[in-house]
């Protein structure tokens, strides 16, 4: 835990600027009000599931609060160049795109006619956790090996100073919290998230044990981290830190907490400190699989919570 505080010590001490972070505040306060109260990402924008205009929304849904903190960080700080720089608005675009690209992503529930009606759902749930290696991998890798060349690694896809113990440690200090939540009735209708796989009538049409079923799809969800811990921790910070500095930090954590707006509020809340701290150590180890240990360790804990309530 010490590389924890070490970090997070360092990065306080050296960039917190008090009105840049209420200011921060006060908009995702509100936004995250306005979303809960009207219900907004579940009850509009996912009501265009399937219709290419969801592609537009989701562009705006999740670009403009990062968009909106680097205004702050303008106008708060010395931070001014990114501005008029060419670099940072195609990497931030191009990330957007592909962000929205895989959260409107539906071309796979064209193979369910294709299947069993005892499979369909289960393979679909199975197809949409890993989607995202199609979806957003492949395209910054892309990005990374044709435009994006002064990168010394693939968005911290590195094993040059990776370090495991502290973050087995934190998943160990989490795991009563995780517990606690565990009874509240928002986590219950949350998790498992294997509940809507329907795994139980794939495994009797299959003749398999349910806990096969179970863990297949377990995997591909824990895989589907990695995704998002190269996009948020790795793109979003080790791609734009030339242009942002070290406040690259704050937007991104304003974009993953919108990535979270569908889920219970408190697990909102708790993605706003969390990306904050995950993205410090990101910033400073230069990679990002302390963030996918505690990201995928983190849901695993959290679906076998679930898991023993059921």
């Amino acid at each position: 835990m010490k590389l924890f505080f070490k970090y997070l010590r360092q990065y306080v001490q050296e960039h917190f600027n008090l009105k840049l972070y209420l200011s921060i505040a006060g908009f995702l306060i509100v936004c995250i009000m306005f979303n809960y109260y009207f219900d907004f990402e579940d009850s509009v924008i996912d009501s265009y599931f399937g219709q290419p205009i969801q592609l537009l929304y989701f562009f705006l849904f999740q670009s403009i609060p990062f968009y909106t903190v680097c205004f702050l960080i303008y106008h708060f700080t010395s931070v001014k160049e990114f501005v008029y720089q060419r670099g940072f608005w195609v990497t931030s675009l191009v990330g957007f795109i592909v962000l929205a690209l895989d959260r409107s992503f539906h071309l796979h529930q064209f193979l369910l006619p294709l299947l069993p009606y005892q499979l369909d759902t289960y393979v679909y749930r199975c197809i949409s956790n890993l989607s995202t290696f199609l979806v957003v991998v492949t395209p910054l890798y892309l990005f990374y090996k044709l435009i994006d060349k002064r990168q010394s690694s693939f968005y911290g896809v590195t094993s040059k100073g990776v370090t495991i113990k502290p973050y087995l440690i934190l998943l160990l200090l989490v795991l009563p919290l995780v517990v606690g939540a565990s009874f509240s009735d928002d986590f219950l209708r949350q998790y498992p998230m294997y509940q809507r796989a329907n795994g139980l009538v794939a495994s009797q049409f299959l003749k398999l044990p349910e806990w096969v079923m179970a863990m297949g799809y377990e995997i591909t969800y824990a895989l589907s981290f990695f995704s998002v811990e190269l996009f948020f921790r790795g793109f979003l910070i080790l791609g734009l830190m030339r242009y942002l500095g070290p406040y690259v930090i704050l937007p991104m954590v304003a974009t993953y907490a919108f990535l979270h707006f569908g889920k219970p509020v408190g697990e909102t809340i708790g993605s706003i400190f969390g990306g904050y701290i995950l993205g410090i150590v990101a910033y400073y180890s230069r990679n990002i699989w302390g963030g996918v240990v505690v990201h995928m360790g983190l849901a695993l804990l959290m679906e076998f919570a679930a898991f023993l309530h059921r």
